[in-house]
C-alpha cells in the first residue's frame, strides 16, 4: 500500500515538473518568445515621423498588416498582456503612433 502511494507521488512528481519545464520552454525559448523579445529590443529604435521604409529596415516586414484608411503593422510580441506591437501610419506613410508595452 505504501509502495503504491509513493509511486502515485512519483508519478503527479514526475508529470507536474514535466508540464513546468514545458510552459517555460515555450514562453521563454521557443522561435516565438525569441522574436517577440527581439521586436520589443528593435522597437525602441522607432520614433514617430519615420517612414515605412526605416521602420521596415529597423523591425523587418510585419507580421501582419492591417490596411484601413491609415495601415497599422504589426509584430509579434509574445507578451501576456499584449500579443501583438503595432505601428500606425498616417496617408502619407509616416509613423504617428508606436503601440509596444514598456
Amino acid at each position: 500500500m505504501k509502495k503504491t502511494i509513493w509511486l502515485i507521488l512519483i508519478i503527479t512528481g514526475v508529470v507536474i515538473t514535466v508540464t513546468i519545464l514545458a510552459l517555460n520552454f515555450q514562453s521563454h525559448f521557443s522561435k516565438d518568445a525569441i522574436k517577440g523579445k527581439e521586436n520589443l529590443t528593435l522597437s525602441k529604435s522607432l520614433r514617430v515621423g519615420m517612414s515605412d521604409d526605416e521602420v521596415i529596415k529597423i523591425m523587418g516586414n510585419p507580421d501582419t498588416t492591417i490596411k484601413n484608411d491609415n495601415p497599422i503593422y504589426c509584430y509579434g510580441i509574445n507578451d501576456e498582456s499584449f500579443g501583438y506591437g503595432q505601428i500606425s501610419f498616417d496617408s502619407t506613410m509616416k509613423v504617428i503612433e508606436i503601440d509596444f508595452p514598456k
